[in-house]
């Protein structure tokens, strides 16, 4: 009990303290901020098409939901290892599925803030993969904040910061079998959680290249203290192409090309780098609203194993800018 009231107040501790390094860090780019930042998200006659894997750098309000998932087929999974050997390995799929709602709300013209929150959770869908990978489930809420720094005709620049609070839960019956052989019963577990805060940021830029065509980047470095890379430095990199063939006097359709480089993604149910790409497909007649459906393939190694896995991504996402 004591053990568990010192953790409470350590992670009280560390949310306190990123709460307050999250408002400096608003307050200090604020005052950077390009004072004649125009609102929207057009640059160069080019209304950008917006994507769920990059923050845009667009002082804009919106509500955002995207609800997916994930297939991953034959992921083996060793089970008894002696002397580096494997023995015994089960093989099953592996399904993902999340969803989250964002809600942005520019505050005059260079700032905006926003709060997402979202949850994700992986399961077999077979008796052997249950038993090998267990279950879990990811509760997430991110607070965030855009600061436009400068706006060209053709290019922007913002700056981003943000901090989130994680939870991971796992159900585990072959750590839990592992933990009775080598601990005895009254240590062993079959279910573990872990709490945590993650604080990034970093920039995101865009550039239209035309008036139906765009392209948007992001960097960012961030800290965790959730998972086996509490100690390390945490990057992120991810782009995005669009097209909009609507604004170019054609059919109101528009396509996304995507790439992610992640490792700042201890908030995922992954370890490591988590390497994505994918395309998209959106309507795109309306000002106000973007709907449209993401495909992806990603390759990461899982948190809880020591396994790779790559599933192919499906997410429906919904935009509807105020």
């Amino acid at each position: 009990m004591v053990i568990l009231t010192r953790r409470i107040a350590r992670l009280r501790s560390n949310a306190n303290l990123s709460l307050i390094l999250f408002a400096v860090a608003i307050a200090a780019l604020s005052i950077v901020g390009s004072a004649s930042a125009e609102k929207g998200r057009v640059l160069g006659g080019y209304r950008f098409v917006p994507s769920t894997r990059v923050q845009d750098p667009f002082i804009t309000s919106y509500f955002r939901n995207a609800t997916g998932l994930s297939i991953a087929s034959d992921v083996d999974v060793p089970i008894l290892i002696i002397d580096t050997d494997t023995l015994l390995s089960l093989s099953g799929d592996l399904l993902f599925v999340g969803a989250s709602f964002e809600y942005q709300h520019a505050v005059g013209e260079r700032v905006a803030v926003g709060i997402t929150a979202g949850g994700l959770s992986r399961v077999g869908t077979s008796g052997e993969s249950i038993i090998s990978q267990g279950v879990s489930a990811l509760f997430s809420t991110d607070l965030k904040s855009t600061i436009e720094l400068w706006r060209g005709e053709d290019v922007l620049l913002s700056g981003l910061v943000g901090l989130g609070f994680g939870n991971v839960l796992v159900i585990d019956l072959v750590q839990f079998a592992e933990d009775i052989i080598n601990n005895g019963p009254e240590n062993a577990s079959i279910l573990t959680m872990e709490d945590g805060v993650t604080v990034d940021g970093g920039v995101a830029a865009a550039w239209a290249l035309n008036h139906w065509a765009g392209l948007t980047a992001l960097g960012q470095i961030g800290y965790s203290n959730i998972g086996s890379q509490t100690d390390e430095l945490l990057w992120r990199l991810a782009a995005t192409g669009t097209v909009d063939f609507g604004q170019n006097d054609k059919a109101p359709i528009g396509l996304l090309l995507w790439l992610d480089v992640d490792r700042l993604g201890p908030k995922t149910i992954a370890g490591g780098t988590a390497n994505a790409a994918g395309i998209g497909v959106f309507y795109t007649g309306r000002e106000d609203l973007n709907l449209g459906v993401e495909i992806g393939w990603s390759r990461f190694r899982q948190l809880t194993r020591d396994i790779t896995i790559n599933p192919v991504n499906f997410a429906i996402t919904l935009r509807y800018y105020f």
